[in-house]
């Protein structure tokens, strides 16, 4: 009877974690844009054809982050931002800014490359 139990539990265990790490697959910390598709400017995930929801990056060919842009339900929302690598390895933000359903708002700022403000635009919430 015992080794009965076991073998359930050890047979409910590895069920459990293969959804587990199935699921941690589909959720990721970021995704690139060779991940995701866009038609009638929708953003969806390549593999499954649903609303796209996260964060993209994008990295240049050293494979250090150039971009960060994300978006909720196929539409940008949240906060994107522009790296340049002028000098040194260290990322310098030259854009910055925040979308609300798809569009821009708040304040959108530009940088130089020794990260000083060169333009700062008030995106009003528009109807």
């Amino acid at each position: 009877m015992h080794k009965i139990i076991m073998i359930f539990v050890l047979i409910l265990l590895f069920a459990c974690n293969s959804k587990y790490e199935k699921f941690k697959e589909i959720k990721k910390e970021y995704y690139t844009f060779s991940e995701v598709i866009e038609k009638d400017n929708l953003v969806y995930y390549k593999d499954n054809d649903a609303l796209f929801s996260g964060k993209i990056v994008e990295q240049d060919s050293s494979g250090r982050i150039v971009m960060e842009l994300n978006y909720k339900n196929g539409i940008k929302h949240g906060q994107e931002i522009h790296f340049e690598y002028f000098y040194t390895d260290l990322p310098v933000v030259v854009l910055e800014g925040h979308w609300t359903n798809g569009k821009k708002s708040g304040i959108w700022k530009s940088h130089d490359g020794e990260g000083q403000m060169t333009i700062i635009r008030n995106y009003n919430d528009t109807k």
